[in-house]
């Protein structure tokens, strides 16, 4: 809807913390929070049917009652953006895929300046739908020592699904794809990684864990409908998984066992996450 707005919910209480209006905005198709919650990123069309990248400084909008302030904002109609995500290694970072490209941006005097992945044949006809990065959710964000000692081993690695069921694995560091690896049978509505294990989901109902090698699944599960959306829980022992059909579960990585945790949603569920702070979904 024109003047789209977006709710920073409260965990615990459930209560609106906050409105952030973008009347820029005539549609949001992507959102994400920087590891220290200072900046959400949003992306999204205008009413040309442009796309908009947009990021917002939220750090006084919770703490003091103040508003959002826009701090960089790029304009186009040359690229598109289904998903986002900011680096956990460099400030003011970000990552975003659409259709037919993958993106790197950062934040510089206001403006938003990004180079594109060079993905050579991938490009034609393929749509890029979700992003990670290999490391933990109890990892420090934006560990400089640790990013400069592993600069020479190029470790940090980050993954990308797509519509055809593949999923490529990038090296942060020198921007290149390293392997595309054949995981689904149709696309992948979601990835997640650690720096042990990566987990994929699919429209195709199955939800897989995979070992850093790729070699075989060592777990999967297999749903009733197509997967939305995954989450790794703090501890890295279980994925949290959800359906288009409103479904929601926990699949068990030391017992192997799944549970089922509500059939109650009455529409379709767009994503799913897990709290850190708060241990709730």
């Amino acid at each position: 809807p024109a003047g789209a707005e977006g709710d920073a919910v409260g965990a615990g209480m459930l209560r609106c913390a906050a409105v952030l209006p973008c009347p820029a905005l005539e549609s949001v198709r992507a959102m994400a929070f920087d590891p220290h919650t200072r900046y959400v990123a949003l992306a999204g069309t205008d009413p040309q049917g442009r796309q908009q990248l947009r990021v917002l400084d939220i750090s006084r909008v919770v703490t003091a009652g103040g508003n959002a302030v826009t701090v960089a904002r790029q304009t186009s109609a040359g690229w598109d953006i289904d998903c986002l995500k900011f680096s956990p290694w460099e400030e003011q970072q970000l990552v975003t895929c659409g259709r037919e490209n993958i993106r790197f941006w950062r934040l510089k005097d206001g403006h938003l300046p990004g180079c594109s992945l060079s993905l050579g044949s991938r490009v034609r006809c393929t749509h890029y739908t979700c992003i990670a990065f290999e490391c933990t959710k109890a990892g420090r964000p934006y560990d400089a020592a640790k990013y400069e000692l592993s600069k020479e081993t190029g470790r940090h690695h980050m993954f990308v699904g797509n519509c055809r069921g593949q999923l490529l694995q990038i090296g942060y560091k020198d921007r290149t794809v390293q392997v595309v690896l054949d995981l689904h049978a149709e696309a992948i509505t979601s990835v997640c990684a650690t720096d042990g294990f990566v987990v994929t989901a699919s429209i195709d109902k199955y939800v897989r864990v995979w070992p850093m090698d790729f070699k075989s699944s060592y777990l999967h599960a297999m749903h009733d409908s197509a997967v939305a959306g995954i989450d790794i829980t703090p501890d890295g022992l279980q994925v949290l998984c959800c359906t288009i059909d409103g479904a929601v579960g926990l699949l068990d990585l030391h017992t192997h066992g799944y549970s089922d945790l509500a059939h109650s949603h009455g529409a379709a569920i767009a994503d799913v996450a897990v709290s850190v702070a708060f241990d709730e979904l």
